[in-house]
């Protein structure tokens, strides 16, 4: 966990420095990511809201279109692009939206994990698949999961 409060401390420090704000809209992380930036003293400075959409009638409710929220499409980039993009357009102030969902050890993927995540900026889009490792244990694929975003907003934030 040192790894993820770490890189949590570069993003809020990151996004003070720029007069920035982010918002998350999580899935399969269950809000960790939100979590780790409120471990981080000032974080209150930069972060205006988070979400949890776990279902995806709650992807639909926040305003991810019902194609992509419904089956296998609920866990892909696009799906994940319209979560942080709705996160930014529901938040008060947000330059900076995140964007994660998937799944963690799949039964019906044999046991393996397909997790999106994306940050979106203005115009800027960066998305990744997170690999995990198969059978990881699920926290320790949270946190894999929520490091990778850290480091995602950091280098995006950091290029603007």
């Amino acid at each position: 966990m040192n790894g993820v409060l770490k890189r949590a401390g570069q993003v809020v420090e990151a996004l003070k420095d720029r007069g920035l704000f982010i918002t998350t809209v999580e899935s399969c992380t269950g809000g960790g990511l939100v979590n780790a930036l409120t471990n981080i003293p000032g974080a209150s400075e930069v972060l205006t809201s988070a979400r949890v959409a776990y279902s995806a009638e709650e992807k639909v409710a926040i305003g991810v279109p019902e194609s992509l929220a419904t089956g296998a499409s609920v866990y892909s980039t696009e799906t994940a692009i319209a979560m942080a993009r709705s996160g930014i357009k529901e938040a008060v102030r947000a330059d900076v939206g995140v964007g994660i969902t998937g799944r963690i050890h799949a039964p019906e993927l044999d046991g393996n994990s397909e997790v999106f995540v994306v940050v979106v900026m203005g115009e800027q889009v960066v998305h990744r698949k997170v690999a995990l490792q198969p059978m990881e244990h699920r926290l320790n694929a949270k946190e894999t999961i929520i490091e990778e975003s850290l480091q995602m907003v950091l280098e995006l934030v950091l290029e603007s």
